[in-house]
């Protein structure tokens, strides 16, 4: 984490988180734009923003909804005059349908044996 950016970021929000607004002491920074390798590439305080650890929660479980986030997100950069970049609201996943492809590539034949001791 760049320590100039988390400041910067720090002292904007002023002790507030930047998506309910509220006074907190669990501020966290938040990168926007996730991911290992995007995120240091893209860090800085326009991408960037303080978070209360149940804003943070609830942005990263997109909840209630990937576009409530993302108009939250766009205000706050109308706000400070920086350039929105809307995360893609992608259509709900099936997690058990993805589970079974998966975990044959990951588990290869041992996935088999394993099913047979736990049975």
């Amino acid at each position: 984490m760049n320590k100039a950016v988390f400041k910067a970021v720090e002292d904007r929000a002023g002790g507030r988180c930047e998506a309910c607004g509220f006074l907190r002491r669990d501020l966290t920074l938040d990168h926007w734009e996730g991911g290992n390798g995007r995120r240091r590439q893209h860090e800085s305080v326009e991408t960037c923003w303080m978070l209360c650890t149940r804003c943070n929660r609830d942005r990263t479980e997109n909840d209630p909804s990937a576009e409530f986030w993302n108009r939250i997100r766009s205000a706050h950069c109308d706000r400070y005059g920086y350039p929105y970049v809307p995360h893609l609201v992608k259509a709900p996943v099936n997690m058990a349908a993805v589970a079974e492809k998966v975990k044959p590539r990951i588990l290869g034949d041992s996935f088999g044996e394993l099913v047979k001791r736990k049975a």
